[in-house]
């Protein structure tokens, strides 16, 4: 089975796919008429959700228990860990051109869901507007 879920002006696709045998769902780049393995954080999942015109590819994958989920970038050929806000699930839904990244994250106790930013290192969680939870899906080229 293969999944397309992210799409650049560049004809570059993310998705994800499984591994032979059906043993694990790995995120995939698909770029210059090859497909590439991403990979996991560890765990036996993972699932790539966007992809910026620089092919920097977001998700989210399993950790090496397999019961937490992190949000990753592919940054130097290698997935790197967006961390979470203090539950055990971080999701990375888009990047833009700039490179900030934006998704979703359980606080801690796992009881809510927050957006967040990731910019410059750091995963900020955006809040509320006084209700229990809140959602990020996209988010412009715009720096700032």
């Amino acid at each position: 089975m293969l999944s397309v879920t992210a799409l650049n002006r560049l004809g570059q696709v993310g998705g994800y796919a499984t591994t032979p045998g059906d043993a694990a769902q790995h995120a995939f780049l698909f770029s210059g008429g090859a497909i590439y393995d991403l990979g996991t954080l560890g765990g036996t999942y993972s699932q790539a959700s966007g992809v910026n015109a620089a092919g920097q590819v977001v998700g989210e994958s399993s950790t090496v228990d397999d019961l937490e989920y992190h949000a990753f970038v592919l940054s130097g050929g290698h997935l790197v860990d967006l961390g979470i806000l203090g539950g055990s699930m971080s999701s990375a839904v888009a990047v833009n051109n700039v490179g900030q990244i934006t998704g979703n994250a359980l606080l801690a106790g796992d009881s809510q869901v927050h957006g967040y930013l990731y910019t410059a290192g750091t995963m900020m969680d955006l809040g509320t507007l006084g209700g229990s939870f809140s959602v990020a899906w996209a988010l412009n080229n715009r720096a700032g």
